[in-house]
């Protein structure tokens, strides 16, 4: 329990209250338990409720091939996932399975995930960048990784969008023109040239909404609503209906004959997905995953309606799956589903849209190679599904697909909110629909929390959420001090256990329980 954290007075006794509210399992700063200064549970409460009414929720969200990226309201940069190329923005770790901040100089708009390598935009217009370089998609002249953000040289005049793609990267200037550099494979850089360590423009004829890029290919959407492609068209996934390039190959950008009236796109692996105005939406290219949703396996080159989709408000697409957002805020999905990238509690492949797990009110959406991420904002929560094999889902552990069911999980995903150690998780806190328990540990012992039924597993650091989305579900949290370590009650939703292990609880809103480990060593 609260009252059951000892600190030496003063600073100290706020220090380790601020450690026990954020969720540090093992504290920065230690707290002297020889000395009985109790912390006072009711004002640790309302802390607790001070911390949670600040939170930041995220304004851009990103799922490269195995990493993710989110940008909070505050501007700052969060990473987690595959780090082996320091596309994560640390150095040292491999693997990142929780959020860390980004160390950028600057606040930050929009963060776009490529395959190994990161973009962010500055409020101020600069590009960012971090990670894989070898192919030049780092923009900084350098063909090396880095795990710094470096700034992109050579834009003439300030950025208004970013794109990370697979070995590219590109920008959308104010004045409208595009911008690219990186790999050249298949003329996907849209020039006449091998590779760019630096940006250079691409020549459309108006200015450029958005930007999207597939593994050998690229569209842009331009403002009056065209889509232009280029780049490798083998499977069709340029929509040009026929190809008369050799070696399936369109150097330079050429109209998509069939489009017009385009308001969103979105470039996979060899396939293409555009949102029309009316809200329905076009899909082409490969289909051997059924990833253009029409039902069948065959390849289109020609833009052709996905059924069912008649109020889509957004697009993503990845390796052989799809992601759209619909008008009531809720998900779908199809195509390829061996990790449980479709969230649909299955890992079976859907040649039509199904509905992704038991999510609401989203308003941002984005697909990785096999993970999927949307932000909630009604329950403030970054869901997150499918593979978890390099932790790009940054729910603190790292294997495949959690819960067992296949269906989204929520994001421990930290924010930051003014005060030392700023990791919290985005929870539904005071909304009737999201039905979150979130635990956690603190005190300078040790020890383990699970919880029955199955759902949560937490060890050192303790980062865990527990989702109950309709209803209310009744768990029973067990923790388990390590050796050399005593168990010290409950706090939160939990603390009517005392000194129980054992702890009931009844998830009927967004509740939190804290678990406090004392060190037999004083």
């Amino acid at each position: 329990m609260v009252r059951s954290l000892y600190a030496n007075g003063g600073s100290r006794v706020r220090q380790c209250a601020q450690t026990l509210l954020m969720m540090v399992a093992l504290a920065s700063t230690s707290c002297d338990i020889s000395e009985r200064t109790r912390l006072d549970e009711t004002r640790a409460a309302a802390a607790m409720q001070t911390i949670l009414a600040s939170a930041y929720q995220p304004v851009s969200l990103s799922a490269g091939a195995f990493h993710s990226l989110a940008m909070t309201e505050d501007g700052t940069t969060w990473a987690w996932g595959g780090n082996g190329d320091g596309n994560v923005g640390t150095e040292g770790a491999r693997i990142q399975t929780t959020p860390v901040p980004v160390a950028v100089w600057s606040e930050v708009s929009q963060v776009s995930a490529g395959q190994g390598h990161s973009l962010a935009l500055t409020r101020n217009g600069e590009v960012l960048a971090w990670g894989r370089g070898q192919f030049g998609q780092v923009g900084d002249g350098v063909t090396q990784f880095t795990s710094a953000p470096v700034r992109v040289n050579g834009l003439p005049r300030r950025a208004r969008s970013v794109t990370a793609g697979w070995n590219r990267s590109f920008a959308v200037l104010e004045d409208g023109t595009l911008w690219a550099w990186g790999e050249h494979s298949y003329m996907a850089l849209g020039a006449p040239i091998v590779h760019s360590g630096l940006p250079f423009q691409v020549n459309l004829p108006g200015p450029v909404r958005s930007v999207a890029d597939g593994q050998s290919f690229t569209l842009a959407l331009l403002e009056n609503g065209d889509v232009w492609a280029w780049g490798f068209d083998n499977h069709g996934q340029l929509g040009l209906e026929s190809t008369t390039y050799e070696s399936a190959i369109v150097p330079q950008p050429a109209r998509i004959p069939s489009l017009s009236g385009v308001v969103k796109i979105a470039a996979g692996l060899d396939h293409s997905l555009a949102v029309m105005s009316d809200g329905t939406v076009r899909s082409w290219g490969a289909n051997n995953a059924g990833q253009l949703g029409d039902g069948m396996t065959d390849p289109q080159r020609v833009p052709h309606p996905v059924p069912g989709l008649n109020d889509a408000r957004d697009v993503a697409a990845s390796t052989l799956w799809s992601l759209a957002l619909v008008g009531d805020g809720t998900l779908r999905a199809w195509g390829r589903n061996t990790s449980g990238q479709l969230g649909d509690a299955t890992r079976s492949y859907h040649l039509t849209p199904v509905v992704v797990g038991n999510v609401s009110n989203i308003t941002v959406i984005s697909a990785g190679v096999s993970h999927g991420l949307a932000f909630d904002s009604e329950c403030h929560v970054i869901w997150a599904w499918g593979d978890n094999d390099a932790g790009q889902l940054g729910d603190g552990r790292r294997h495949q697909n959690l819960p067992p069911d296949y269906s989204p999980r929520a994001v421990a995903v930290a924010l930051g909110n003014g005060v030392q150690n700023p990791i919290w998780p985005l929870g539904g806190w005071g909304s009737s629909r999201c039905r979150l328990l979130h635990v956690m540990k603190a005190g300078v012992g040790a020890g383990t929390v699970n919880s029955s039924t199955g759902g949560i597993s937490c060890g050192s650091p303790c980062l865990e959420a527990y989702e109950r989305i309709s209803g209310s579900a009744h768990v029973v949290l067990s923790a388990v001090p390590d050796s050399g370590s005593t168990f010290d009650g409950w706090s939160g939703a939990c603390r009517a256990a005392g000194g129980n292990r054992d702890a009931p609880i009844v998830i009927g809103g967004s509740t939190s329980c804290t678990a406090l480990f004392r060190s037999q060593i004083e």
